[in-house]
């Protein structure tokens, strides 16, 4: 295996990654933000995105909140309150866009399915960086041609993967094109591990 990913070993993340096979219900409204700490003059913007059947409380909880006051002082904090709706949606990441305005020097921050949004949504912005626990990536089956491939990069300079969750290509394709911004994780155990040992053959 040959990564440039900073794969960090995190065994406790898999309970939230049951909602996975959620129905394919889709929500196609505004998203909206939710502000866990303003700064007056912020170095860049940190947004979570919550899994299926979680909320932003989870990542107070847990504390998230609290290491990224720790490590960045200074930044911004927002969460998006999206549910597995939302993420089916093929338009989320320009709605996650246009939620976050003109921001830029942005984190996005997500747990499986939120962990998918970020991954599929960073290419719209101009230097996003990703921290992804056991992402949802659209299916097991392209995981499966990712791993026979060695990896999303060599797949897409081949003849670009197809099936019933197209959408995910973003993700896939920006992972592929960047994965000195992509920052992974996932439990050994998770049921959805394959997806993430996929991606992290970048």
């Amino acid at each position: 295996m040959h990564s440039s990913l900073q794969n960090l070993s995190i065994c406790a993340v898999c309970a939230a990654f049951i909602g996975a096979c959620s129905p394919a219900l889709t929500r196609t409204e505004a998203l909206s933000t939710e502000t866990e700490r303003q700064a007056e003059r912020s170095s860049c913007t940190v947004v979570f995105l919550p899994g299926a059947g979680d909320t932003p409380e989870h990542f107070a909880t847990h504390g998230f909140l609290e290491w990224t006051e720790a490590a960045v002082p200074d930044a911004e904090i927002l969460s998006i309150p999206a549910l597995v709706p939302d993420y089916n949606d093929p338009g989320f990441p320009e709605r996650l866009r246009t939620a976050l305005g003109d921001r830029e020097h942005v984190w996005l921050v997500g747990v499986s399915m939120g962990g998918g949004g970020a991954l599929r949504s960073a290419a719209l912005f101009e230097d996003a960086n990703v921290v992804a626990l056991a992402p949802y990536l659209g299916g097991f089956r392209r995981a499966r041609h990712v791993r026979g491939a060695e990896g999303a990069s060599q797949l897409f300079n081949a003849q670009g993967p197809r099936d019933e969750d197209l959408h995910y290509d973003r993700a896939w394709r920006f992972t592929a094109e960047h994965p000195d911004r992509v920052f992974l994780g996932w439990g050994r155990y998770d049921i959805i591990a394959s997806m993430s040992e996929s991606l992290s053959m970048e």
